[in-house]
């Protein structure tokens, strides 16, 4: 009261009006300690959840979407958890950085496209598929904060492929040739059921 009185006759200089985005970052602003303790609610929601979607494996053929919902929630946990650490802004510019928005996009497409199969459209194919696709997105988008790891992974990747590659081309070449051979000989049996 004394100061807006002081304000008012001139005393006194009156301070800046705030617009509303700074009173709005002001009042979401935490303290250390806050965000602390947010961040381990948030890590130990994100465990929570992928140690029951873990609990779920054994039971994926008959619970898919309860598999890729718990998976995804516990990623988006996890995702919060660094946001309300280092703060969202900081994440986000972080995520935007040229070698790491491609993985960061297709991580967040393939969240929202595992919970939209699992949910939505209640499919449990694309509801693996998608999960498959959010976990080697996460962990992609994971090696590119460690310095070469993804160099690291791609060199062993390729040299792990250039020994299973020609094992893996010569049993899908058998397969593709005793499918072919099935089908013909299915194909003439049906033909001499219909000539008989």
């Amino acid at each position: 009261m004394f100061q807006s009185m002081l304000v008012t006759l001139g005393v006194k200089e009156a301070p800046p009006e705030k617009s509303l985005l700074d009173e709005l970052h002001d009042s979401m602003s935490m303290s250390p300690k806050q965000r602390l303790t947010l961040f381990t609610m948030c890590v130990a929601m994100g465990l929570a959840c992928l140690a029951v979607a873990m609990a779920l494996v054994p039971t994926i053929v008959l619970f898919p979407a309860k598999f890729a919902f718990f998976v995804t929630m516990g990623n988006m946990f996890l995702m919060l958890s660094t946001g309300v650490l280092f703060g969202f802004r900081k994440q986000l510019t972080s995520m935007a950085e040229a070698h790491r928005w491609q993985a960061a996009v297709l991580y967040a497409l393939s969240m929202g496209f595992t919970m939209v199969s699992a949910v939505q459209w209640q499919s449990y194919f694309l509801s693996i598929v998608f999960t498959g696709v959010q976990v080697a997105c996460f962990l992609w988008y994971t090696l590119s904060y460690i310095p070469y790891a993804r160099m690291f992974v791609s060199t062993c990747w390729s040299m792990v492929w250039a020994v299973l590659g020609p094992i893996v081309g010569a049993l899908g070449g058998a397969c593709v040739g005793c499918l072919g051979m099935f089908c013909k000989s299915a194909g003439r049996s049906v033909m001499r059921v219909g000539v008989v």
